[in-house]
């Protein structure tokens, strides 16, 4: 039997021994922001504690309490090891006239200039701009943003004009 206990948002700890008394559970919610500190490391994480598990047997030591923290992805982010997939909306004429583009990123914007004619679904890096890397200090993953190339839902009537003479200019 599994019990679920809910401390914060987006974290659940998980108690597969129903007898681990209440004041390990708060103690492995305090710990929580200690593991969790650990960025980088792969979901999900699993912590030890020692002497906070069942009685012993024959009136020995507590046993050891395994903690699985699940963390709960609450962002536009996909994840993949320590590499960030993220897909932005990037207008039409920008897509064809080339333009400047902004986006967030794990730690905040960037600036990113589009080229002229980008097709849907084109992919760029953003070196170091993911995840920190599990256990290696200062080295962070890549950001990869796919381009999805958004048509306008209403033309005026001037726009749809516009259109119309590329099409029949074969564009």
């Amino acid at each position: 039997m599994e019990v679920q206990e809910h401390f914060a948002p987006n974290l659940i700890v998980h108690r597969s021994n129903p007898r681990v008394d209440e004041d390990a559970a708060l103690v492995a919610a305090h710990r929580a922001p200690l593991v969790i500190a650990s960025v980088g490391s792969p979901a999900p994480i699993m912590d030890r504690i020692k002497g906070y598990g069942g009685p012993g047997i024959n009136g020995g030591p507590k046993g050891d309490l395994y903690i699985t923290f699940h963390l709960k992805n609450s962002t536009d982010f996909r994840r993949k090891g320590a590499d960030l997939y993220k897909t932005v909306e990037v207008p039409l004429t920008t897509a064809v006239l080339g333009g400047d583009l902004t986006v967030a990123t794990f730690d905040g914007k960037a600036r990113l200039k589009v080229k002229p004619l980008t097709q849907n679904n084109t992919r760029v890096k953003l070196k170091g701009k993911g995840f920190p890397v599990y256990k290696k200090e200062g080295q962070f993953g890549d950001l990869y943003i796919t381009y999805h190339i958004t048509l306008p839902s209403k033309l005026n009537e001037e726009q749809r004009k516009l259109f119309e003479s590329l099409r029949a200019a074969n564009l």
